[in-house]
C-alpha cells in the first residue's frame, strides 16, 4: 500500500505547486525503457530550472578586473550555494520516494545544478511533472574514442616526438617555459602512476595533498592511480611526458598531472560519471579559496557518437561551462568518424561560443595533411558553424603504455593531448590568463592549412606555440594596468599575501605598491620584483606573523597600484584589489555519535559555520585526553566519517575538529568513545603478496589458470591492489576446469562461521562451472556450498554450516569451469573465514577435564579418549597408535596430525 501511495502523493504535491510545463522528456530516455520494460532501473540526470547565471557573473568579474583567483572563489561559491538554495526540498522528496522502492540511488551536483537518480520507469511520469525541473535525460553509456590504428614501438626514444615538435613547443622549452609550476588533467580510462615518462610528478606524491585531491575514481574508488586500458597513460604522456632520456613524449614535460578514471571503466563508464569527474577537477581539494589544486587543463579523448544517441545533445553543456568559468580550460577530441561532413561526436561539437567546445582534429605525421579517420564538420548543431576548432598530429603518436614501454597509436584522441600540453605552457608563461584567454590564442595564431581560411577539417589550423605565446604577449599585458592578490577571498591573521601587477608602461627592475588594512588605513608600502616575463611585477607581505601588516577578524585588505597612464586616455588611475581578514576558528559542537561496528567506527557531527567552506579533521588515539590528539586520521567535508582502520576488540577515543579553508581551526576537545565488535577472523587472503602460497591448484587441463598476475588487464570495483583469478584470455588451447582450495583451517572452538569474499564473474558460454565447495576432513570429501548461473559481482558472506565447526582441516575451494573460446573470467578478492568464539577455549594443558583439542576433528567429552597410553595429546605422536577411531592397527606415520590422508580412511584429518 505505501508504494502506491507515496507516488501518488508525490504527484499531488508536483502538479498542485505550480502551473509550470512538463519536463523535457530525452527520447532516448523513453526509447531505453520500452525496449526494457517497466521493472528494471534506470539512470536518469534531471536538470532543475533555477541555475546559475555564468555568463552574467563572468562580465561583472571581468567589468572588475577581477583576478582569475576570485573568479574562481566566486564562481565556484556562486554554484554550490544556489545548489544548497534549491536542492534540499527535492531531495526530500526523491529520498521518499526510494523509501517506496521508486528511487534507488541519489547523488546531486552543483557543477550544474542537478540530481542524477536510478528510478523505476513507473516513476517518470510523476518525475517530469515536477515543477522544479526542466529536463530529463538518459543516463547513457559514454564511450572511449578507439585508437584506428596501434602498434608496438620496440625501438628506442629519438628525441622530441614530431607532434612536439612540429608544434613548436620545443622553442617555448628553449626560454623556460616547459609546464614547471603548472598542472594538468587527463579524463581518460587512467593512468600508470609508476611510469618513468611521468609517474613521479603525480601531485598526489606531493607532501600535504591528500590522494583524493589528485586522482578521482567514482567506480572503484581506488586511491592510486591506474590505468584500466592503455589510452589513458598513453594520452597523458603526450601531455606531459619525458623519462630525462630519450624519450621526450609530452608538451609540458615539467608540469605535474592529476587524473579522473572514468572512462571504458567497467562498472562505470556512464554519462554522470563525467559530470561528476568535471565537478572535481573544478575544485579537487573542495576549498575555492585555493588554486593550486585546480588544474590548468582537462585533456577529453572520448565522446558520444551521434549513431547511437543522436546529434547535438545539451546534457554536458552545462558542466564544462561551470568548469571553465572556474578556471579550467577543456579541450575534446573531434572524433575518428571522417572523413564525412557533421561527424563530429558530442560534446565537441557543441557551439556555445567561438571557442566552446574547443574540438580538435588529427593531421598526419607530416604536420599538414589531414588524417583520414578525422571527424569533419560543420557542427551537426546548425549545421553550418565550422568546426573543429584547431589541428595537431594524431597518427602513429609514439607515446607512454602501461608497464613503462611505449607505443603508437593513431586518433583525434592522439591529437587532443597535444592541444592540452599546450595549454599548460601557456598558462606558465600567462597564469592570469582565462581559458578563454588561452584557447582564443591557440585559434587566433593556429597555421593556416588546406583551403584558405578556417574550414571543416582543419577548423583555424595546426596549433603553433610561439604564435600562440606571441599573441597572449600582445592582448594579456596592455597600458591598462592590473593589480591581483592572490586570493581574492580570504586570508587568515597569520598568512602570507602575494601581489602581482601587470602593465605594458612599467620598465625597470621594481615598482612600488601600497597594502592596506582596516586596522592599518594608511597601509604599508611594498616592494614588487619584475618576474621573468617583461612587465609583471610580483612580490609578498606576511600579516601579524610577522607584523608587516597587522589584521584583525573581518578587515578588509586593500592592494593598491597607481597607473601611470591606461591607455585609455587617464593617467593616475587608482587600479585596486581587495580581500578580507578572517582570523577565527569556525564554531563547531564537536563529534556527536561514535557507532562501532565489525571492524569499523561510524562518526558523525553536526554542521559547522564559518565564513568559508569547512573541513573536518578526523584524530584517532589509543589513549584518552587532551595531548593523545596531535595528528588527524583523515579529513572530510561531509558530515559523517567511517573508520575502516578499526579492529575489533580495540577500545579507540575519537575527536573531530573543524577548520576553516584558511587555515583557522577549532580546538574542541569533545571526545567520544567506540568498541570495534564482530567475530574473530580465522582466516585472511588478500593477495598482497602477490602469490598463490599454500593455495592449491588443481589445473584441469587449459593453459591458464588461476593467477594473481591478472592476465587480461581486468579491473572490477570489487577487487583492490592484487587479486587471483581465472582468466580465459589466458586459455590457448583446452577447456578451463581449475579449483583453487585454500590452507587448512582450524575451527574448533568456533561457532556461526561465515565465508566472506568479493568478486565478479562474467559469464561467457552457456554451460560454466562456478562453484564454491566446502570439506570438513581436509579435501578429501567435498559439499557444494554456492553456485553461479549468471553474472555475479558484489560481496559475499556465506554462512557456512555446523558440519564444518569444530574441525581442525577446515578447507574451502573455488571451481572454475569455462570454454577457452567463449568463457571470461572470474576473479576474486578479500577473502575470510570468521566465527564467534563458543565459550570452550583451547585445552592446550590436556588436563581432560574439557574438550580435547586432539587432531582428532571430534570434541571428546571424556578424558583424553584417542589412545590408551596416557598420552599427553600434544600432537598424537606415538609411534604404535592404539586410536579406536582410527581404522590403521598400526599407525604407520610419526606425523603429528596424522594427515597423509592415504592410509586413514575414517580420520577425518
Amino acid at each position: 500500500m505505501l508504494r502506491r501511495i507515496i507516488p501518488f502523493m508525490l504527484l499531488l504535491f508536483f502538479v498542485g505547486a505550480t502551473g509550470a510545463q512538463a519536463a523535457w522528456v530525452d527520447p532516448n530516455l523513453t526509447k531505453e525503457i520500452s525496449e526494457n520494460g517497466q521493472d528494471d532501473w534506470v539512470g536518469v540526470y534531471v536538470v532543475l530550472q533555477d541555475q546559475v547565471d555564468l555568463r552574467g557573473l563572468l562580465a561583472e568579474l571581468k567589468e572588475e578586473n577581477a583576478s582569475l583567483a576570485r573568479r574562481h572563489y566566486e564562481v565556484i561559491t556562486a554554484l554550490q550555494e544556489k545548489a544548497a538554495e534549491t536542492q534540499p526540498e527535492f531531495l526530500s522528496e526523491m529520498r521518499s520516494a526510494k523509501a517506496a522502492n521508486l528511487v534507488k540511488s541519489i547523488h546531486p551536483f552543483w557543477i550544474a545544478n542537478a540530481v542524477a537518480l536510478t528510478i523505476k520507469p513507473t516513476f517518470l511520469n510523476e518525475l517530469k511533472d515536477h515543477p522544479d525541473i526542466s529536463s530529463i535525460f538518459l543516463d547513457y553509456q559514454i564511450e572511449l574514442i578507439t585508437p584506428v590504428a596501434v602498434k608496438s614501438s620496440a625501438a628506442a626514444g629519438k628525441g622530441v616526438e614530431n607532434g612536439i615538435t612540429v608544434s613548436r613547443a620545443p622553442e617555448l622549452w628553449n626560454i623556460g617555459i616547459d609546464g614547471t609550476g603548472r598542472l594538468a588533467c587527463d579524463q581518460d580510462t587512467g593512468a600508470d602512476s609508476t611510469h618513468p615518462a611521468f609517474g613521479s610528478r603525480w601531485r598526489g606524491n606531493d607532501a600535504g595533498v591528500t590522494p583524493a585531491e589528485a586522482w578521482f575514481d567514482p567506480v572503484y574508488n581506488e586511491t592510486t592511480p591506474s590505468d584500466s586500458g592503455q589510452h589513458g597513460t598513453h594520452t597523458l604522456g603526450t601531455i606531459l611526458g619525458d623519462d630525462g632520456g630519450s624519450n621526450q613524449i609530452g608538451m609540458a614535460p615539467g608540469a605535474k598531472w592529476i587524473g579522473a578514471k572514468t572512462i571504458d571503466t567497467p562498472g562505470g563508464n556512464i554519462f554522470t560519471d563525467a559530470v561528476a569527474a568535471f565537478e572535481w577537477a573544478a575544485d579537487p581539494d573542495e576549498n575555492p579559496s585555493t588554486m593550486d589544486d585546480v588544474p590548468d587543463v582537462v585533456n577529453n579523448s572520448w565522446g558520444l557518437s551521434q549513431s547511437y544517441y543522436g546529434s547535438c545533445r545539451n546534457d554536458f553543456n552545462a558542466s564544462i561551462v561551470g568548469c571553465e568559468a572556474a578556471g579550467v580550460t577543456v579541450v575534446f577530441a573531434a572524433g575518428n568518424e571522417g572523413s564525412s561532413s557533421r561527424t563530429l561526436r558530442s560534446p565537441g561539437n557543441q557551439i556555445m561560443s567561438d571557442v566552446q567546445v574547443f574540438s580538435i582534429a588529427a593531421l598526419n605525421q607530416d604536420g599538414t595533411t589531414a588524417a583520414s579517420f578525422s571527424s569533419r564538420g560543420p557542427s551537426d548543431c546548425d549545421g553550418t558553424t565550422i568546426k573543429p576548432e584547431v589541428s595537431a598530429v594524431g597518427v602513429d603518436v609514439r607515446s607512454a603504455m602501461p608497464g613503462g614501454g611505449y607505443q603508437l597509436m593513431s586518433g583525434t584522441s592522439m591529437a587532443t593531448p597535444h592541444v592540452a600540453g599546450a595549454v599548460v605552457l601557456l598558462k606558465q608563461a600567462y597564469p592570469e590568463a582565462t581559458p578563454e584567454d588561452i584557447k582564443t590564442a591557440l585559434y587566433m595564431s593556429a597555421v593556416d592549412l588546406g583551403t584558405a581560411g578556417e574550414d571543416n577539417t582543419f577548423g583555424r589550423g595546426r596549433i603553433d606555440m610561439i604564435e600562440a605565446y606571441n599573441w597572449l604577449t600582445v592582448h594579456m599585458i596592455t597600458p591598462d594596468g592590473r593589480i591581483v592578490l592572490d586570493r581574492d577571498g580570504y586570508y587568515s591573521c597569520d598568512d602570507i599575501i602575494t601581489i602581482t601587477v601587470t602593465d605594458e608602461d612599467l620598465t625597470g627592475a621594481s615598482i612600488n605598491v601600497n597594502v592596506a588594512s582596516t586596522s592599518v588605513p594608511a597601509g604599508i608600502t611594498v616592494a614588487l620584483a619584475e618576474t621573468s616575463n617583461a612587465h609583471i611585477y610580483r612580490g609578498t607581505v606576511t600579516t601579524v606573523a610577522a607584523a608587516d601588516l597587522d589584521l584583525a577578524d573581518g578587515d578588509t585588505i586593500t592592494a593598491t597600484y597607481i597607473d601611470a597612464n591606461d591607455g585609455n586616455g587617464h593617467t593616475n588611475v587608482t587600479k585596486t584589489d581587495t580581500a578580507t581578514a578572517d582570523c577565527l576558528a569556525p564554531t563547531f559542537a564537536g563529534l556527536q555519535s561514535a557507532t562501532p561496528g565489525d571492524y569499523q567506527v561510524v562518526l558523525g557531527w553536526n554542521a559547522a559555520s564559518d565564513l568559508n567552506p569547512v573541513v573536518y579533521y578526523i584524530y584517532r588515539s589509543l589513549t584518552s585526553g587532551v595531548y593523545a590528539f596531535d595528528t588527524p586520521l583523515a579529513s572530510t567535508s561531509a558530515l559523517t566519517y567511517t573508520d575502516e582502520t578499526a579492529e575489533n576488540g580495540t577500545t579507540y577515543y575519537y575527536v573531530v575538529r573543524a577548520a576553516d579553508t584558511v587555515g583557522n581551526e577549532d580546538d574542541n576537545t569533545i571526545e567520544l568513545d567506540a568498541l570495534p565488535v564482530g567475530p574473530d577472523r580465522l582466516f585472511t587472503e588478500d593477495w598482497d603478496s602477490k602469490a598463490i602460497g599454500d593455495w592449491e591448484i588443481v589445473n584441469g587441463g587449459c593453459s591458464g589458470t588461476w593467477t594473481v598476475d591478472n592476465p587480461g588487464e581486468r579491473s572490477s570495483p570489487y577487487w583492490q591492489d592484487n587479486f587471483v583469478i581465472a582468466d580465459c584470455s589466458t586459455c590457448i588451447f583446452g577447456n578451463f576446469d581449475d579449483y583453487l582450495t585454500s590452507p587448512s583451517i582450524d575451527t574448533r572452538h568456533y561457532t556461526d562461521l561465515e565465508l566472506r569474499y568479493s568478486h565478479e564473474y562474467w559469464k561467457g558460454g552457456l554451460f560454466e562451472t562456478v562453484i564454491v565447495d566446502i570439506s570438513a576432513d581436509n579435501g578429501t570429501t567435498w559439499t557444494q556450498l554456492k553456485k553461479y548461473n549468471d553474472d555475479a559481482e558484489g560481496e559475499e558472506a556465506l554462512t557456512l554450516p555446523a558440519t564444518v565447526e569444530g574441525r581442525a582441516h577446515f578447507k574451502f575451494r573455488y571451481h572454475y569451469g569455462a570454454s577457452a573460446l567463449m568463457g571470461y573470467f572470474w576473479g576474486i578478492d578479500n577473502i575470510e573465514v570468521t566465527g564467534w568464539p563458543d565459550g570452550t577455549g583451547d585445552d592446550d594443558d590436556d588436563d581432560d577435564t574439557a574438550p580435547d583439542d586432539d587432531d582428532d576433528d571430534n570434541d571428546d567429552a571424556s578424558p583424553d579418549d584417542d589412545d590408551t597410553t596416557g598420552d599427553d595429546d600434544a600432537g598424537d605422536d606415538d609411534v604404535a597408535d592404539d586410536d579406536a577411531a582410527d581404522d590403521d592397527a598400526a599407525d604407520d606415520d610419526n606425523d603429528s596430525g596424522d594427515d597423509d590422508d592415504n592410509d586413514d580412511s575414517g580420520c577425518g584429518c
